[in-house]
């Protein structure tokens, strides 16, 4: 896995409660994350429309709606850990699966994303993921609390959790440490057999530019793409 999909990966898990924090009381995740109704299109919206490229390939995959496997699986995962928000998302695809999409798409991709990791990991980043969201009900409580008492109970419910949190982020940092430690290690091993090899590897080059057909080159532009020869 390289360094730029694995903080790809962290930051996606971490980033998650951005959209489930919006779950409250009357249900309001799945209106945050469901597409707005829009106005009905005029002439001039229509010519707009039809004049703009359409997309298609890897977005337009993005926006189809899960499958029922994906569907299950982003199910399974909400029941897991986010007991509250599969009961709502049961509701609204009972009610209006299309509506329900947006949410599930955002869940099911966090999903995939955590089962790659290793299984403490992929725990640590799940408290963080569920954490986010009681933060953020449980500030609005605070915001909320009529008396004293009230108050002085929430705001150690608070502490609690931002040492929840504290706590499971140390242990995604640390597997990134270890990840980037790894990849640094493969990285100078990789250098060093590369200044072993050096004269093979420029011979190799000068071959391809020799025998390359018509274009800029044999991939040459402006990086270091070619790889060494296999020993």
């Amino acid at each position: 896995m390289s360094r730029t999909k694995l903080l790809v990966m962290i930051s996606c898990v971490l980033s998650a409660a951005a959209v489930l924090a919006a779950l409250g009381p009357s249900g309001a995740a799945e209106e945050a994350a469901a597409p707005r109704e829009r106005d009905a299109p005029t002439a001039s919206s229509a010519r707009r429309a039809d004049s703009r490229p359409r997309r298609s390939g890897p977005w337009r995959a993005r926006r189809a709606p899960l499958s029922p496997e994906q569907t299950e699986g982003a199910l399974a995962f909400a029941r897991q850990h986010l007991p509250e928000l599969h009961r709502r998302l049961v509701r609204a695809l009972e009610e209006n699966p299309r509506r329900a999409q947006p949410l599930l798409r955002h869940l099911w991709h966090q999903y995939q994303r955590v089962r790659e990791l290793p299984p403490d990991v992929a725990e640590a980043a799940t408290v963080i993921y569920r954490t986010n969201i009681e933060l953020f009900r449980t500030r609005r409580d605070i915001l909320q609390a009529e008396s004293p008492e009230e108050k002085e109970r929430l705001v150690k419910r608070l502490r609690e959790l931002v040492t929840r949190r504290f706590d499971s982020d140390l242990i995604v940092k640390d597997y990134r440490i270890r990840r980037l430690e790894r990849e640094l290690a493969d990285l100078k091993a990789e250098l060093q057999k590369r200044r072993q090899q050096r004269e093979q590897i420029i011979e190799q080059r000068v071959k391809r530019w020799l025998t390359a057909g018509p274009g800029p080159g044999p991939h040459d532009r402006g990086g270091d793409r070619d790889r060494p020869p296999h020993p």
